[in-house]
């Protein structure tokens, strides 16, 4: 009898353990399953896009907020996100020539010509590989564009 009983109790405590059902509580407040990532959550692009170079992730967030800003017409909030990219990593391109970008149309020649000088360097700094040509063409245009104008003035 109390093998029996033994082995009911066995086989119960093993069922049990087989497949728990886990709910993770999210900042929204809402339980989701564990295989479903919160809606804020499933918009993050990837790191990395084919031919440029990788990005952090707090990078990446910084230049999507810096986006996000500059569609509102919010420049200075758009240039203070790049400006803590760049704080975050001084090695990465993108942030530098984006900046660059924003100075020019700003009308601030001066300091979208530093800008692209900067990332020019870095790109320098990398041993100029194949998948940085697209961003030294973008420095370079902006950089001919902002000393040209300057000297317009």
């Amino acid at each position: 009898m109390s093998r029996v009983f033994i082995l009911l109790l066995l086989l119960f405590l093993s069922a049990c353990t087989q497949n728990p059902v886990q709910v993770e509580m999210y900042p929204s407040g809402k339980g989701e399953s564990r295989g479903e990532l919160p809606a804020s959550n499933r918009r993050i692009p990837p790191p990395f896009v084919r031919g440029e170079e990788r990005l952090s992730p707090p990078q990446v967030a910084l230049l999507n907020q810096a986006e996000k800003h500059l569609a509102l017409h919010q420049e200075n909030l758009a240039a203070a996100k790049l400006e803590r990219a760049i704080r975050i990593n001084p090695h990465a391109v993108r942030p530098y020539r984006l900046l660059a970008e924003l100075r020019l149309q700003q009308r601030n020649y001066r300091a979208a010509a530093a800008f692209a000088r900067k990332g020019l360097a870095v790109v320098a700094k990398k041993g100029n590989p194949r998948s940085f040509r697209r961003e030294k063409a973008r420095l370079e245009n902006i950089l001919s564009r902002a000393l040209s104008t300057r000297r317009a003035l």
